[in-house]
């Protein structure tokens, strides 16, 4: 597990596969500053380095990865990103986690609605920003999914990232608030909000329904 990872050292892959200017959860910086990360993927693992730093930077090799997770940026989305869950906890930022996520917002989410102007469906300047928006979207996701097309064919990846789309999507409740959960080929995901929610089907024993009735639309399940 965690002391054969330990001692396993990452080999580099010149050229490969890499993502620049990308946001990370858990932060390693402070709340303040928010340092940009560039993701590059080598022959058994992946480096993170923040831009402009050399000694910033975090190794997560293939072996440590239980589900990889590739989720594009769609209609209701305004966030592209690509998930890590991992078979033990690593250390960030002075703290264990089985979750790392590297993202890039489409626009600020925290965006401020009381500064913009009333919504109109022929404001001029509101069909550019859309057009500005969805063009953006199309560009990210592809350089997106361009890492993660390159990055399944090295052979040290033996993983297949799952992809999470609003067409398997149900809603529900995890954590705290309502949110999007997925249902992928392997697993059961939630990676938009944090914390996130990551269930390897291979780890799920006994599935517990309970409030099911034909009168009502939710109901509890316990993995």
């Amino acid at each position: 597990g965690e002391q054969a990872a330990k001692a396993e050292q990452l080999k580099e892959l010149r050229g490969g596969p890499c993502i620049r200017d990308v946001s990370m959860r858990p932060s390693m910086g402070s709340a303040r500053s928010r340092p940009v990360w560039n993701l590059e993927a080598h022959q058994n693992g992946f480096r993170c380095g923040v831009r402009g730093s050399a000694t910033e930077k975090l190794e997560i090799l293939y072996s440590q990865i239980s589900v990889a997770i590739f989720q594009p940026c769609e209609r209701r989305s305004l966030m592209v990103l690509i998930h890590f869950h991992l078979k033990e906890p690593i250390m960030v930022s002075r703290r264990k986690t089985f979750e790392i996520q590297f993202y890039t917002e489409v626009r600020a989410q925290t965006e401020d609605l009381s500064m913009r102007r009333s919504a109109n469906a022929y404001d001029p300047d509101e069909i550019l920003e859309e057009q500005r928006e969805e063009e953006m979207k199309v560009r990210l996701n592809k350089v997106f999914q361009d890492f993660v097309v390159k990055t399944q064919k090295i052979p040290g990846f033996k993983l297949k990232f799952e992809l999470p789309t609003e067409d398997f999507a149900i809603s529900g409740v995890y954590h705290r608030a309502n949110c999007p959960i997925f249902l992928c080929t392997k697993s059961i995901v939630s990676v938009q909000e944090w914390p996130p929610l990551v269930v390897h089907m291979d780890d799920v024993e006994i599935a517990v329904f309970e409030r099911v009735t034909p009168a009502t639309r939710e109901f509890d399940m316990v993995l």
